[in-house]
Protein backbone atom coordinates (compact mmCIF):
# COMPACT_ATOMS: atom_id res chain seq x y z
CA UNK A 1 0.00 0.00 0.00
CA UNK A 2 1.11 3.46 -0.53
CA UNK A 3 2.45 5.62 2.50
CA UNK A 4 -0.30 8.08 1.26
CA UNK A 5 -2.94 6.10 0.97
CA UNK A 6 -2.06 4.46 4.63
CA UNK A 7 -3.66 7.67 6.36
CA UNK A 8 -6.88 6.90 7.80
CA UNK A 9 -9.00 9.50 6.35
CA UNK A 10 -8.74 11.68 3.40
CA UNK A 11 -9.54 14.71 5.29
CA UNK A 12 -5.96 14.12 6.43
CA UNK A 13 -4.25 15.18 3.16
CA UNK A 14 -3.25 17.80 1.15
CA UNK A 15 -4.50 18.73 -2.06
CA UNK A 16 -1.49 17.16 -3.66
CA UNK A 17 -1.72 14.00 -1.75
CA UNK A 18 -5.46 13.53 -2.72
CA UNK A 19 -4.58 13.88 -6.38
CA UNK A 20 -1.55 11.37 -6.08
CA UNK A 21 -3.82 8.62 -4.38
CA UNK A 22 -6.35 8.87 -7.14
CA UNK A 23 -3.18 8.45 -9.72
CA UNK A 24 -2.16 5.74 -7.62
CA UNK A 25 -5.22 3.94 -8.11
CA UNK A 26 -5.53 4.61 -12.22
CA UNK A 27 -1.97 3.81 -12.65
CA UNK A 28 -1.66 0.92 -10.13
CA UNK A 29 -3.07 -1.72 -12.55
CA UNK A 30 -0.67 -1.26 -14.87
CA UNK A 31 2.26 -1.83 -12.35
CA UNK A 32 3.59 -4.85 -11.23
CA UNK A 33 1.42 -6.45 -8.54
CA UNK A 34 3.48 -9.36 -7.10
CA UNK A 35 2.79 -8.40 -3.14
CA UNK A 36 5.95 -5.35 -2.93
CA UNK A 37 4.60 -2.53 -1.77
CA UNK A 38 4.21 0.32 -4.34
CA UNK A 39 5.57 3.84 -3.30
CA UNK A 40 3.54 7.15 -4.12
CA UNK A 41 7.33 8.09 -5.91
CA UNK A 42 6.98 4.93 -7.73
CA UNK A 43 2.85 5.68 -8.74
CA UNK A 44 4.21 8.84 -10.23
CA UNK A 45 6.28 7.18 -12.90
CA UNK A 46 4.82 6.54 -16.25
CA UNK A 47 3.83 2.18 -16.42
CA UNK A 48 6.22 0.91 -18.59
CA UNK A 49 3.43 -0.07 -21.19
CA UNK A 50 1.66 3.33 -21.61
CA UNK A 51 3.62 3.69 -25.20
CA UNK A 52 1.36 1.56 -26.96
CA UNK A 53 -2.81 2.47 -27.33
CA UNK A 54 -3.98 -1.30 -27.06
CA UNK A 55 -7.38 -1.65 -28.66
CA UNK A 56 -8.54 -4.04 -25.76
CA UNK A 57 -9.91 -2.56 -22.67
CA UNK A 58 -7.17 -2.12 -20.25
CA UNK A 59 -6.18 -4.17 -16.89
CA UNK A 60 -8.46 -5.32 -14.37
CA UNK A 61 -9.64 -2.87 -11.67
CA UNK A 62 -7.84 -2.52 -8.32
CA UNK A 63 -9.54 -4.14 -5.18
CA UNK A 64 -12.60 -2.18 -3.74
CA UNK A 65 -10.92 -1.28 -0.73
CA UNK A 66 -8.30 0.63 -2.57
CA UNK A 67 -11.24 2.26 -4.85
CA UNK A 68 -13.53 3.36 -1.90
CA UNK A 69 -10.37 5.13 -0.48
CA UNK A 70 -9.24 6.73 -4.26
CA UNK A 71 -12.88 8.18 -4.28
CA UNK A 72 -12.77 9.30 -0.83
CA UNK A 73 -10.19 11.09 -2.00
CA UNK A 74 -11.51 12.41 -4.98
CA UNK A 75 -14.65 13.98 -3.25
CA UNK A 76 -12.43 15.66 -1.01
CA UNK A 77 -10.41 17.88 -3.31
CA UNK A 78 -12.02 21.23 -2.66
CA UNK A 79 -10.79 23.01 -6.16
CA UNK A 80 -13.77 22.13 -8.25
CA UNK A 81 -11.37 21.78 -11.44
CA UNK A 82 -9.37 19.15 -9.97
CA UNK A 83 -11.74 17.38 -8.39
CA UNK A 84 -13.96 17.14 -12.04
CA UNK A 85 -10.69 15.66 -13.51
CA UNK A 86 -9.98 13.21 -10.48
CA UNK A 87 -13.37 11.92 -10.19
CA UNK A 88 -13.61 11.53 -13.97
CA UNK A 89 -10.55 9.13 -13.45
CA UNK A 90 -11.60 6.85 -10.39
CA UNK A 91 -14.84 6.21 -12.30
CA UNK A 92 -13.20 4.90 -15.03
CA UNK A 93 -11.53 2.64 -12.75
CA UNK A 94 -15.37 1.66 -11.56
CA UNK A 95 -17.78 -1.37 -11.78
CA UNK A 96 -20.23 -0.47 -14.44
CA UNK A 97 -23.10 0.21 -12.45
CA UNK A 98 -20.99 2.49 -10.22
CA UNK A 99 -19.97 4.71 -13.09
CA UNK A 100 -23.06 7.14 -13.62
CA UNK A 101 -23.10 8.25 -9.76
CA UNK A 102 -19.89 9.45 -9.87
CA UNK A 103 -19.71 10.59 -13.01
CA UNK A 104 -22.76 12.67 -12.10
CA UNK A 105 -20.42 14.31 -9.35
CA UNK A 106 -17.34 15.05 -11.70
CA UNK A 107 -20.38 16.98 -14.01
CA UNK A 108 -21.69 18.81 -10.82
CA UNK A 109 -17.80 19.84 -9.99
CA UNK A 110 -17.35 20.88 -13.95
CA UNK A 111 -20.01 23.26 -13.59
CA UNK A 112 -19.49 24.68 -10.22
CA UNK A 113 -16.28 26.22 -11.69
CA UNK A 114 -16.45 30.19 -11.85
CA UNK A 115 -13.93 30.52 -14.54
CA UNK A 116 -15.42 30.06 -17.80
CA UNK A 117 -12.19 28.86 -19.45
CA UNK A 118 -11.70 26.23 -16.70
CA UNK A 119 -15.26 25.10 -16.80
CA UNK A 120 -15.01 24.47 -20.73
CA UNK A 121 -11.96 22.29 -20.16
CA UNK A 122 -13.18 20.32 -16.99
CA UNK A 123 -16.58 19.78 -19.39
CA UNK A 124 -14.41 18.71 -21.82
CA UNK A 125 -12.43 15.90 -19.90
CA UNK A 126 -15.30 14.98 -18.15
CA UNK A 127 -17.16 14.28 -21.16
CA UNK A 128 -14.53 12.15 -22.73
CA UNK A 129 -15.59 9.87 -20.04
CA UNK A 130 -19.80 9.49 -20.65
CA UNK A 131 -20.79 6.27 -21.98
CA UNK A 132 -23.04 6.77 -24.89
CA UNK A 133 -26.00 5.28 -22.61
CA UNK A 134 -25.71 7.99 -20.48
CA UNK A 135 -27.88 10.12 -22.38
CA UNK A 136 -29.72 12.48 -18.78
CA UNK A 137 -25.59 13.08 -18.39
CA UNK A 138 -24.82 14.02 -21.85
CA UNK A 139 -27.83 16.34 -22.01
CA UNK A 140 -26.37 17.96 -18.69
CA UNK A 141 -23.15 18.21 -20.01
CA UNK A 142 -24.57 19.84 -23.53
CA UNK A 143 -26.52 22.05 -21.56
CA UNK A 144 -24.03 23.22 -19.27
CA UNK A 145 -21.52 23.74 -22.00
CA UNK A 146 -24.18 25.81 -24.27
CA UNK A 147 -24.32 28.22 -21.13
CA UNK A 148 -20.71 29.11 -21.39
CA UNK A 149 -21.05 32.73 -22.37
CA UNK A 150 -17.16 33.37 -23.51
CA UNK A 151 -17.23 31.86 -27.59
CA UNK A 152 -14.08 30.56 -27.73
CA UNK A 153 -14.79 28.13 -24.36
CA UNK A 154 -18.37 27.55 -25.52
CA UNK A 155 -17.10 26.43 -28.83
CA UNK A 156 -14.19 24.15 -27.02
CA UNK A 157 -16.79 22.68 -24.52
CA UNK A 158 -19.77 22.03 -27.14
CA UNK A 159 -17.16 20.18 -29.59
CA UNK A 160 -16.37 17.87 -26.85
CA UNK A 161 -19.53 16.94 -25.59
CA UNK A 162 -20.92 16.43 -28.78
CA UNK A 163 -18.34 13.62 -29.53
CA UNK A 164 -19.52 10.23 -29.41
CA UNK A 165 -18.06 8.54 -26.44
CA UNK A 166 -16.39 5.37 -26.24
CA UNK A 167 -16.77 3.13 -23.75
CA UNK A 168 -14.95 4.30 -20.62
CA UNK A 169 -13.60 0.68 -19.84
CA UNK A 170 -11.58 0.34 -23.28
CA UNK A 171 -8.47 1.96 -24.52
CA UNK A 172 -9.17 5.92 -24.87
CA UNK A 173 -8.89 7.66 -28.14
CA UNK A 174 -5.19 9.29 -28.73
CA UNK A 175 -7.71 12.71 -29.10
CA UNK A 176 -9.43 11.87 -26.24
CA UNK A 177 -5.65 11.18 -23.84
CA UNK A 178 -4.70 14.52 -25.27
CA UNK A 179 -7.94 16.35 -24.04
CA UNK A 180 -7.32 15.12 -20.42
CA UNK A 181 -3.69 15.33 -20.95
CA UNK A 182 -4.25 18.89 -22.08
CA UNK A 183 -6.48 19.84 -18.89
CA UNK A 184 -4.52 18.23 -16.12
CA UNK A 185 -1.34 20.49 -17.98
CA UNK A 186 -3.51 23.32 -17.75
CA UNK A 187 -4.36 22.93 -14.31
CA UNK A 188 -0.41 21.67 -13.19
CA UNK A 189 0.15 25.30 -14.64
CA UNK A 190 -2.58 27.10 -12.61
CA UNK A 191 -0.88 25.95 -9.26
CA UNK A 192 2.57 26.50 -10.50
CA UNK A 193 1.73 29.97 -10.96
CA UNK A 194 -0.12 30.34 -7.67
CA UNK A 195 3.14 28.95 -6.00
CA UNK A 196 1.58 25.54 -4.78
CA UNK A 197 2.98 21.89 -5.70
CA UNK A 198 1.60 20.46 -9.01
CA UNK A 199 3.75 17.49 -9.40
CA UNK A 200 1.28 15.05 -9.38
CA UNK A 201 -0.90 17.37 -11.79
CA UNK A 202 1.55 17.30 -14.27
CA UNK A 203 2.36 13.76 -14.27
CA UNK A 204 -1.22 13.19 -14.65
CA UNK A 205 -0.60 15.25 -17.94
CA UNK A 206 2.63 13.46 -18.79
CA UNK A 207 0.71 9.75 -18.71
CA UNK A 208 -2.35 10.29 -20.23
CA UNK A 209 -0.39 11.83 -23.46
CA UNK A 210 1.60 8.52 -23.10
CA UNK A 211 -1.00 6.83 -23.20
CA UNK A 212 -2.62 8.07 -26.55
CA UNK A 213 0.69 8.52 -28.41
CA UNK A 214 0.60 4.81 -29.81
CA UNK A 215 3.45 3.20 -30.97
CA UNK A 216 6.13 5.32 -33.58
CA UNK A 217 5.87 4.01 -37.40
CA UNK A 218 2.33 2.31 -36.91
CA UNK A 219 -0.73 4.20 -38.13
CA UNK A 220 -1.93 5.03 -34.73
CA UNK A 221 0.81 7.06 -33.97
CA UNK A 222 0.21 10.48 -32.07
CA UNK A 223 3.05 12.53 -32.72
CA UNK A 224 1.21 15.59 -30.89
CA UNK A 225 1.16 13.30 -27.66
CA UNK A 226 4.38 11.88 -28.26
CA UNK A 227 6.04 15.28 -28.46
CA UNK A 228 3.97 16.36 -25.22
CA UNK A 229 4.86 13.19 -23.90
CA UNK A 230 8.51 13.84 -24.16
CA UNK A 231 8.66 17.48 -23.27
CA UNK A 232 6.91 17.22 -19.90
CA UNK A 233 8.97 13.76 -19.19
CA UNK A 234 12.16 16.41 -19.26
CA UNK A 235 10.32 18.75 -17.57
CA UNK A 236 9.51 15.78 -14.74
CA UNK A 237 13.63 15.23 -14.61
CA UNK A 238 12.77 11.55 -16.52
CA UNK A 239 15.17 11.10 -19.04
CA UNK A 240 14.22 12.39 -22.30
CA UNK A 241 13.35 10.60 -25.31
CA UNK A 242 14.88 11.86 -27.96
CA UNK A 243 14.72 9.08 -30.95
CA UNK A 244 11.03 9.68 -29.85
CA UNK A 245 10.98 13.44 -30.78
CA UNK A 246 12.39 12.76 -33.96
CA UNK A 247 10.26 10.18 -34.97
CA UNK A 248 7.52 12.15 -34.02
CA UNK A 249 9.07 15.28 -36.41
CA UNK A 250 9.36 12.46 -39.00
CA UNK A 251 5.55 11.42 -38.61
CA UNK A 252 4.58 15.08 -38.95
CA UNK A 253 6.65 15.64 -42.21
CA UNK A 254 5.69 12.68 -44.02
CA UNK A 255 1.82 13.65 -43.03
CA UNK A 256 2.24 17.67 -43.73
CA UNK A 257 3.07 16.63 -47.83
CA UNK A 258 -0.55 15.30 -47.41
CA UNK A 259 -2.66 17.28 -45.42
CA UNK A 260 -0.60 20.70 -45.64
CA UNK A 261 -2.02 20.99 -41.80
CA UNK A 262 -0.84 24.37 -39.97
CA UNK A 263 -0.06 21.97 -36.85
CA UNK A 264 1.47 19.14 -39.05
CA UNK A 265 4.12 22.11 -40.32
CA UNK A 266 4.50 23.40 -36.45
CA UNK A 267 5.48 19.85 -34.92
CA UNK A 268 8.97 19.44 -36.46
CA UNK A 269 9.92 22.87 -35.06
CA UNK A 270 8.29 21.69 -31.62
CA UNK A 271 9.97 18.26 -31.64
CA UNK A 272 13.53 19.99 -31.78
CA UNK A 273 12.25 22.06 -29.23
CA UNK A 274 11.66 18.63 -27.02
CA UNK A 275 15.07 17.88 -28.37
CA UNK A 276 17.15 20.92 -26.54
CA UNK A 277 15.08 19.89 -23.29
CA UNK A 278 15.88 16.38 -23.62
CA UNK A 279 19.92 16.70 -24.18
CA UNK A 280 20.07 20.19 -21.41
CA UNK A 281 21.38 22.32 -23.38
CA UNK A 282 19.23 24.52 -23.11
CA UNK A 283 20.55 24.62 -19.17
CA UNK A 284 23.86 25.00 -20.26
CA UNK A 285 24.56 28.57 -19.92
CA UNK A 286 28.08 28.59 -22.56
CA UNK A 287 26.17 26.73 -24.75
CA UNK A 288 22.34 27.74 -24.58
CA UNK A 289 22.83 30.76 -26.75
CA UNK A 290 23.82 28.99 -30.17
CA UNK A 291 20.97 26.36 -29.39
CA UNK A 292 18.41 28.92 -28.69
CA UNK A 293 19.28 30.14 -32.48
CA UNK A 294 19.17 26.62 -33.66
CA UNK A 295 15.32 26.30 -32.12
CA UNK A 296 14.17 29.90 -33.73
CA UNK A 297 15.70 28.74 -37.19
CA UNK A 298 13.42 25.30 -36.95
CA UNK A 299 10.11 27.79 -36.51
CA UNK A 300 11.29 30.10 -38.54
CA UNK A 301 11.35 27.25 -41.77
CA UNK A 302 8.47 25.87 -40.16
CA UNK A 303 6.29 29.25 -40.60
CA UNK A 304 7.66 29.86 -44.04
CA UNK A 305 6.22 26.37 -44.96
CA UNK A 306 2.66 27.43 -44.42
CA UNK A 307 0.04 30.84 -44.58
CA UNK A 308 0.44 32.37 -41.52
CA UNK A 309 -2.17 32.17 -38.75
CA UNK A 310 -2.07 34.41 -36.06
CA UNK A 311 -4.21 32.97 -33.71
CA UNK A 312 -2.52 29.51 -34.24
CA UNK A 313 1.19 31.11 -33.85
CA UNK A 314 -0.01 32.74 -30.26
CA UNK A 315 -0.71 29.12 -29.48
CA UNK A 316 2.89 28.14 -30.42
CA UNK A 317 4.28 30.61 -28.36
CA UNK A 318 2.14 30.51 -25.30
CA UNK A 319 3.25 26.51 -25.28
CA UNK A 320 7.10 28.01 -24.80
CA UNK A 321 6.11 30.48 -22.42
CA UNK A 322 4.40 27.44 -20.23
CA UNK A 323 7.50 25.30 -20.32
CA UNK A 324 8.82 28.40 -18.54
CA UNK A 325 6.51 28.32 -16.39
CA UNK A 326 7.37 24.86 -14.65
CA UNK A 327 10.57 25.32 -15.54
CA UNK A 328 10.96 28.32 -13.43
CA UNK A 329 8.66 26.40 -10.52
CA UNK A 330 10.83 23.58 -10.18
CA UNK A 331 13.81 26.13 -9.65
CA UNK A 332 15.69 25.47 -13.21
CA UNK A 333 16.04 28.76 -13.79
CA UNK A 334 19.03 28.83 -16.61
CA UNK A 335 16.48 26.39 -18.25
CA UNK A 336 13.58 29.10 -17.78
CA UNK A 337 15.22 31.65 -19.01
CA UNK A 338 16.60 29.70 -22.05
CA UNK A 339 12.75 29.03 -22.68
CA UNK A 340 11.16 32.67 -21.89
CA UNK A 341 14.30 34.38 -23.83
CA UNK A 342 12.89 31.56 -27.41
CA UNK A 343 9.23 33.11 -25.96
CA UNK A 344 10.10 36.50 -26.59
CA UNK A 345 11.58 36.39 -30.04
CA UNK A 346 9.24 34.57 -31.12
CA UNK A 347 6.27 36.52 -30.43
CA UNK A 348 5.55 39.31 -33.34
CA UNK A 349 6.56 42.21 -30.96
CA UNK A 350 9.66 40.63 -29.40
CA UNK A 351 12.96 40.03 -31.62
CA UNK A 352 12.98 39.28 -34.81
CA UNK A 353 9.30 37.15 -34.41
CA UNK A 354 10.78 33.93 -34.86
CA UNK A 355 12.31 34.58 -38.49
CA UNK A 356 15.78 32.84 -37.16
CA UNK A 357 18.86 33.97 -35.50
CA UNK A 358 19.66 37.58 -35.76
CA UNK A 359 19.06 39.85 -33.36
CA UNK A 360 19.63 37.40 -30.28
CA UNK A 361 18.56 37.78 -27.12
CA UNK A 362 20.57 36.40 -24.28
CA UNK A 363 18.88 33.84 -22.30
CA UNK A 364 18.46 35.57 -18.87
CA UNK A 365 16.29 38.24 -20.86
CA UNK A 366 12.58 38.52 -19.68
CA UNK A 367 10.32 37.56 -22.06
CA UNK A 368 7.32 39.79 -22.40
CA UNK A 369 4.23 37.39 -21.77
CA UNK A 370 0.87 37.81 -23.35
CA UNK A 371 -2.08 36.33 -21.47
CA UNK A 372 -2.47 33.10 -20.95
CA UNK A 373 -4.80 30.88 -23.60
CA UNK A 374 -6.84 28.35 -23.31
CA UNK A 375 -7.35 25.91 -25.74
CA UNK A 376 -8.44 22.24 -26.93
CA UNK A 377 -6.54 19.86 -27.82
CA UNK A 378 -8.93 18.44 -30.51
CA UNK A 379 -7.33 19.76 -33.86
CA UNK A 380 -3.66 19.12 -32.45
CA UNK A 381 -4.44 15.39 -31.52
CA UNK A 382 -6.18 15.03 -35.38
CA UNK A 383 -3.32 16.15 -36.71
CA UNK A 384 -0.78 13.77 -34.76
CA UNK A 385 -2.52 10.74 -36.10
CA UNK A 386 -2.66 9.37 -39.72
CA UNK A 387 -6.03 8.72 -40.50
CA UNK A 388 -6.50 5.22 -42.52
CA UNK A 389 -6.77 6.09 -46.33
CA UNK A 390 -4.41 9.17 -45.68
CA UNK A 391 -5.69 12.50 -45.58
CA UNK A 392 -7.84 14.92 -48.09
CA UNK A 393 -5.61 17.34 -49.62
CA UNK A 394 -6.42 20.53 -49.44
CA UNK A 395 -5.77 23.64 -51.97
CA UNK A 396 -1.99 23.30 -52.57
CA UNK A 397 0.09 26.01 -51.19
CA UNK A 398 -3.20 26.68 -48.42
CA UNK A 399 -3.47 25.96 -44.71
CA UNK A 400 -5.92 24.08 -43.84
CA UNK A 401 -8.32 26.21 -41.59
CA UNK A 402 -8.22 25.66 -37.87
CA UNK A 403 -10.47 27.53 -35.20
CA UNK A 404 -8.66 25.66 -32.53
CA UNK A 405 -5.04 25.80 -30.28
CA UNK A 406 -2.86 23.76 -28.79
CA UNK A 407 -2.94 23.49 -24.60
Amino acid sequence: MSPILDRETPSQWTTAQLTVAVRFVHLAPAMDTAGASVTAERAGSAPPEFGEVSEQPGPAVPDAPRLAQALAAAQAIQDEYTRALALSDVAARLPVDQQPAVLAQALAAAQAIQDESSRAEALSAVAARLPADQTDLLAQALAAARAIQDEDSRARALSAVAAQPGDPGSQPTAERCALIGSAWKRRAASLAREGKAFDAELASSRDWYARGMGTPGTRKFNAYCALNRVMLDALLGVTGDVDLARKAAAAARERFLASRDYWDAIMPADARLAEALCSGVLEDLAKAENEIGTVLDAYGGARAAVVENTKNWDSVVDQVELLAVFAAARERAVLADSLKAIAARLRPNGGNGGAGRSAPTAPGARAARAPAKTATVRSRAKSGTRKAGGSKRPTPGKARKTKTSRP
